[in-house]
């Protein structure tokens, strides 16, 4: 008997397993995410230069800055928007005694407390650049005339 039991155990042993196999389709989904970047350029600082037209008037000017961006990276249906916040007034050696208007142009356009928008990106690895001009009156007052402004960045959600 003990025979038996190991001969049937060796037949089994070594007897070929068939196991139903069923041929199935399988998704693997594949993602990542790209967080939004940009570089912006502001100027970092701005000085106006005394220039005389024909006529013979005195102003202060610059029209040598600009705002620019690069390896803009946002939604696509987003806009990157620079804006500018001034009271548009440089007072003279930090007092309040006397300040002068100045104007801002960002390309053609004029920049104001009411439109304050400078410049509108899209989605773009090149360089983008907007030209700022600035420009006072010749002052009454001789002395240092400054102003601070901020440039605000922001993403729009819809494209502009």
């Amino acid at each position: 008997m003990k025979k038996s039991i190991v001969i049937l155990a060796l037949c089994i042993g070594t007897m070929p397993l068939s196991i139903a196999a069923q041929a199935a389709d399988r998704q693997t989904e594949v993602t990542f995410s790209a967080d939004p970047s940009y570089t912006v350029i502001i100027p970092e600082k701005v000085v106006l230069q005394k220039t005389l037209d024909p006529t013979g008037t005195v102003t202060y000017e610059n029209d040598e800055q600009s705002v620019s961006v690069e390896k803009v990276r946002i939604g696509s249906e987003e806009s990157l928007m620079i804006t500018l916040t001034s009271d548009y007034h440089l007072d003279v050696d930090g007092t309040m005694y006397y300040s002068l208007p100045y104007t801002v142009r960002a390309g053609d356009k004029a920049v104001t407390a009411d439109d304050d928008l400078v410049a509108v990106y899209s989605t773009k690895q090149e360089k983008q650049e907007t030209p700022l001009y600035f420009a006072a009156e010749d002052p009454v007052f001789a002395g240092t005339y400054t102003d601070t402004v901020v440039f605000n960045i922001s993403i729009k959600q819809e494209l502009i």
